[in-house]
């Protein structure tokens, strides 16, 4: 999201993290940088979970964790353009903007996300999906009885 910014009464651990964070920084993003921190941390996790369970597993299924991973990264590019596009049809920072506005072009984008992500992964016929798509029902039916 930037360089950080510290005080000269600052602690030794938080100059040292602003100094690494001027040599990071080449781009201030802002918020999309920290989604896209966020999103490489998920992945990171992912790949180290990978490795964690393969070495457990005698046989990890590595060929349907590539095309799982690669029908996601297919599904996450083609979702970004409809998102993008619609997130700019309006000045998120306009005061003049109503809060209703921007929670409907929010959901508006957040509906077309979910969409074009689920098409691409469904014509995919990603197992994972499939699977969710048969379990869904089943834990959902097993709590109704709690909710009444």
């Amino acid at each position: 999201m930037g360089a950080i910014r510290v005080t000269a009464d600052a602690s030794g651990l938080a100059r040292i993290l602003a100094s690494l964070s001027l040599v990071l920084v080449h781009y201030d993003l802002g918020a999309t940088g920290l989604a896209l921190a966020a999103s490489l941390g998920a992945l990171v996790n992912m790949i180290v979970l990978g490795f964690v369970l393969s070495r457990r597993l005698v046989a990890f299924p590595w060929s349907a964790w590539h095309m799982s991973l690669g029908w996601s990264l297919l599904a996450s590019i083609a979702m970004t353009g409809p998102v993008w596009w619609i997130a700019q049809q309006i000045n998120w920072l306009d005061p003049a903007l109503s809060m209703l506005t921007r929670v409907g072009v929010l959901l508006v984008a957040m509906l077309v996300g979910i969409i074009s992500y689920g098409l691409v992964i469904w014509r995919g016929g990603k197992p994972e999906l499939h699977a969710l798509t048969h379990l869904l029902p089943e834990r959902l039916l097993r709590r109704l009885p709690q909710l009444f």
